[in-house]
């Protein structure tokens, strides 16, 4: 007899939505069937859409930047996740500037991680490496990191990661995440918040996107291309490497970058909504919507800090750079692309990132799962961050989770959070 039965309604198989019963047992999805099988509990999904559980492969939770820490802790960053069907997250380590201190950053992080209410990895983080690269890839693969981030700026702060560090990390089996944008056109001292996109203006993450896609073209590497911000920059991807687009060369771009634009940083509430890379142009969002078909995958970059922080200087460059949207991330895009952006959320990044036992509803999987209310509706909030404010509040999006499961128990239902652990997720390319 299974533990728990999802019957009735239209699961998301492969790419397709077929109208069948799932069955878990021992937090494993156990079965998939037309029939009606006996389980000691019933799950009446009539009228929903039963998806896998979310991924985000991009937050940073208590994310320490000397005066200001990101707002939510891994507690509190996972709640508001789990309130938008996120079951599965990928946050950073501290940078690493040389291979002998990663242990000690991956440790901090663990330690931090423990109060997670869903299951999560991290990524490798360097810094301004020096040194022979080769025992920090070997440390983070033994380790069950399969991925790496690095920075093309922020040399101001000894985060850019040297170009020979990148191309030697390209021709490792790990997947690089980069911060994409070119160091010598960003002003990291952009005094006024209404300007402040001129400050990382496009072509900087244009022309650095084309130089490490002719770099991944070079050595057969895999790049993943964290929060992509201008419709301009896929285009140009597009058109001089969309060969390797979906296969080598990854693109992510965040919730912000299609539902907000630098109009936002107009006010005395502009910066509210600093981040970087800088919101956009209506044209240049506009551009992003049209070529979303070149996205692989949707992260967050949830960042949030409270509003006092936020307000704290005038100064754009003092003021701390994110904000918040992991609860709505899902219905944010599902608003804008419907069921186009299923596998963005689930397969995709499940996928890349070698999580082999999420992102898919088949038999053996972790029974992670959403029940979508596509007739319903959501009007987002503050949500459970603890940040005090969310640049979405007000918004009326299309869809509404109504529960959602982490490995076969139940995390969500309605407005109730259930008792819950997260497990660290050990990656392998195996």
């Amino acid at each position: 007899m299974f533990e728990r039965g999802f019957v009735g309604g239209d699961l998301y198989l492969e790419g397709a939505f077929k109208t069948m019963n799932l069955y878990t047992d021992q937090g494993k999805i156990a079965a998939i069937s037309g029939e009606r099988l006996p389980c000691r509990e019933t799950v009446d999904c009539r009228g929903l859409k039963v998806l896998p559980g979310f991924i985000d492969p991009h937050v940073h939770f208590a994310l320490n930047l000397g005066e200001f820490t990101s707002a939510d802790d891994f507690e509190s960053g996972s709640i508001s996740g789990a309130f938008g069907g996120v079951t599965t997250f990928i946050d950073f380590l501290d940078p690493v500037l040389e291979a002998e201190a990663f242990h000690e950053k991956l440790a901090q992080r663990k330690l931090f991680a423990q109060a997670s209410r869903v299951d999560y990895s991290f990524h490798t983080t360097l810094g301004h490496f020096s040194g022979d690269v080769q025992p920090l890839i070997n440390a983070s693969l033994a380790a069950g990191l399969t991925s790496v981030k690095v920075f093309t700026t922020y040399s101001e702060s000894r985060r850019d990661c040297p170009k020979p560090v990148i191309e030697a990390l390209l021709r490792s089996p790990l997947t690089v995440l980069s911060h994409t944008e070119k160091d010598d056109l960003v002003d990291p001292d952009w005094l006024e918040t209404a300007t402040y996109e001129a400050s990382r203006p496009v072509k900087s993450e244009t022309l650095e996107a084309l130089a490490l896609a002719d770099l991944v073209e070079k050595t057969g590497g895999s790049l993943y291309m964290v929060h992509t911000s201008a419709g301009s920059t896929v285009k140009a991807l597009e058109e001089h490497y969309g060969h390797l687009l979906g296969r080598q060369f990854f693109l992510e771009t965040c919730p912000q970058y299609l539902h907000l634009n630098r109009d936002c940083f107009k006010g005395k509430e502009g910066p509210l909504y600093l981040l970087a890379p800088p919101l956009r142009s209506p044209g240049e969002q506009a551009l992003l919507k049209d070529r979303f078909s070149s996205i692989y995958s949707i992260g967050t970059d949830h960042c949030p800090f409270m509003r006092a922080e936020k307000l704290r200087y005038p100064e754009a460059s003092k003021v701390p750079k994110g904000i918040g949207g992991i609860e709505y991330s899902f219905l944010l895009l599902y608003e804008l692309f419907g069921d186009e952006v299923i596998d963005r959320f689930t397969s995709h990044p499940a996928t890349l990132f070698h999580l082999k036992h999420k992102g898919a509803l088949r038999v053996g999987m972790d029974a992670d799962l959403n029940l979508l209310d596509p007739q319903g509706t959501t009007l987002a909030g503050r949500g459970h961050s603890k940040s005090d404010y969310s640049p979405y509040e007000g918004k009326n999006l299309k869809g509404r989770i109504r529960a959602t499961y982490l490995r076969g128990e139940p995390l969500v239902i309605g407005d109730r959070l259930y008792p819950s652990q997260g497990n660290f997720l050990r990656r392998r390319l195996d």
